[in-house]
Parts: structure tokens; C-alpha cells; sequence
């Protein structure tokens, strides 16, 4: 019951990651480019699409590149495999896809949002030099190891209780299988429980 709650627990603070940064990155392409004098602003409506043609604004090849990178795949991480579920899931693959959100993931995501979102605040203010790259700042504030976030400081909960119920099933329809054999002939039970129950 102890790993149930902290994976619950792990779950609702990866929602409220999730949902709280994509309200920052949907509202960017409307806000960053009325705070700089580096880029137009977009006239596309859907998110990718105006994230897409703010990022085709930036004048160097290369960071263009890292940018576009960055935010593709922030866009197949964060906002397909977790916002979209969460905020229009309809299907059971949807709730196991919630259901499977998690610290890393999360994590490794905003951080490829936050990459593509540094770039484009730096395009903005191009001609003032003024920016500085911004995510291991944020990330030293909260005390989160910046460059490599270790795995086994967030393990995987719900697959630490699947390990826990099938040691235990088999432990049980061992007992079980042995009482069995000293029952008359005539008695016949089914006392074998799966590890999926």
C-alpha cells in the first residue's frame, strides 16, 4: 500500500509538471515575440505550428537546428505522450499512457522545451546580448542535478509492486499447490491466483 501511495503521489506531481508547463510553452509563441525586437510574431494557430515558424526565425543554421531538435522532441514526449492523454484521453491507451508518466521523463522533456524556449529568447534579444541560457539556473534553485538526473533516485514504483505481488503469488500457489496434494481425490479447488490480481 506504502509504494501504491508514492507512485500515486509520483503521478499527480508529473500531471501538475505536465499540464503547468505546457500552459508556458503554448503561451510563448504569443509572448516572446512582443518582448524582443529578434522575431515576428506567428499568425499560426495550432501550437507546433507557431512554435515551427517562430523557430525557422532564428538566423543561426545551427541553433536553429538544436532548437528544432529540442522541440520536436519535447512535442513527441510532453505534449503527444503525456499532455495529449491527460487533457483529451478517451481510450484505455490513454490512461496507461498517463498511467506509465513519470519523474525522468518528464524531466528529459521540459528540459528539451526549455532548450528550444532559451533559444528563442535569445533570438529575441539577439541585438542586446542579453541573455543567458537559463535551465541549469532554475534547476539549481530546486537543488536537481542539472546534467544527468539518475534514474535509480526515481525507480519505477508500479513495476517494483508488480516484482512484489509475483514473488509473493508464487510463494502462495506454492503453499497452495502442496495443500492441494494432501486433499482426498474428491475435493477439487482452484486456489491459484495470478500476479496480475
Amino acid at each position: 500500500a506504502r509504494l501504491e501511495f508514492y507512485r500515486k503521489e509520483e503521478l499527480k506531481w508529473c500531471v501538475h509538471a505536465v499540464v503547468l508547463f505546457q500552459a508556458m510553452m503554448e503561451k510563448v509563441p504569443y509572448f516572446v515575440p512582443t518582448v524582443g525586437s529578434g522575431l515576428k510574431s506567428t499568425n499560426k494557430g495550432r501550437f507546433a505550428d507557431s512554435w515551427r515558424d517562430l523557430l525557422r526565425q532564428i538566423k543561426d543554421e545551427g541553433d536553429r537546428q538544436v532548437a528544432e531538435a529540442a522541440f520536436d522532441a519535447y512535442y513527441s514526449t510532453i505534449y503527444k505522450t503525456m499532455r495529449n492523454p491527460i487533457i483529451h484521453g478517451r481510450k484505455a491507451s490513454d490512461i496507461r499512457m498517463v498511467n506509465e508518466i513519470r519523474v525522468p521523463g518528464v524531466f528529459d522533456g521540459m528540459q528539451e522545451g526549455w532548450t528550444a524556449f532559451d533559444f528563442l529568447v535569445a533570438e529575441a534579444f539577439a541585438s542586446d546580448k542579453t541573455h543567458e541560457p537559463s535551465w541549469a539556473r532554475m534547476c539549481a534553485i530546486h537543488q536537481i542535478q542539472v546534467d544527468d538526473l539518475d534514474p535509480s533516485s526515481y525507480p519505477d514504483i508500479a513495476g517494483m509492486v508488480a516484482q512484489f505481488n509475483r514473488r509473493h503469488m508464487s510463494g502462495f500457489n506454492a503453499a497452495a499447490s502442496d495443500w492441494r496434494e494432501g486433499l482426498p481425490a474428491i475435493v477439487t479447488l482452484d486456489l491459484t491466483i495470478s500476479a496480475a490480481q
